[in-house]
């Protein structure tokens, strides 16, 4: 019998079925929030479903604006942002935000190399920085250090 090599997305959703066994369970009502801001809306609903079964709340927007306008949490929750979007770029929307009163500790994602955004990088106060395609078990574990940050914060609503 010939062994047949597994497509890529069926590794993706292995390895992250794996990274989802080591995931935290949360307590009712304790459930942290992350924001999605991306407009490739299908990263945008692939991040959301992974980041769902790990045990978060989810809220995605498809256009900085949309993120701005809404009510959002700013205690036990964090941001995971494309770094380029056509209305604005992931470090102008953190200090948008930060400027509001409502800064949440952020992700950067990005398709773009290093060098590319290194100056929008240089001036972000992101968590961290993930390239895309975005591995499963950094992205969470990117995730849990945000939302602890997060708790340490005083609340600012």
């Amino acid at each position: 019998m010939r062994s047949v090599a597994a497509p890529k997305n069926a590794r993706r959703l292995a390895a992250g079925r794996s990274a989802l066994r080591g995931a935290k369970t949360f307590q009712p009502g304790s459930q942290p929030t992350v924001l999605i801001v991306d407009d490739d809306a299908s990263l945008l609903r692939s991040l959301g479903r992974l980041v769902s079964l790990a045990g978060y709340r989810v809220e995605t927007f498809s256009q900085p604006s949309a993120l701005l306008a809404s009510e959002i949490p700013t205690h036990n929750a964090c941001m995971l942002v494309d770094v380029l979007m056509p209305e604005m770029n992931g470090v102008e929307l953190c200090e948008a935000l930060t400027k509001s009163g409502r800064d949440l500790p952020a992700i950067l994602i990005t398709g773009k190399s290093a060098e590319e955004i290194r100056p929008l990088i240089e001036r972000s106060p992101a968590v961290e920085v993930l390239y895309k395609p975005v591995d499963e078990g950094p992205l969470l574990r990117a995730i849990e250090r945000a939302v602890a940050l997060s708790k340490t914060r005083t609340p600012r609503n």
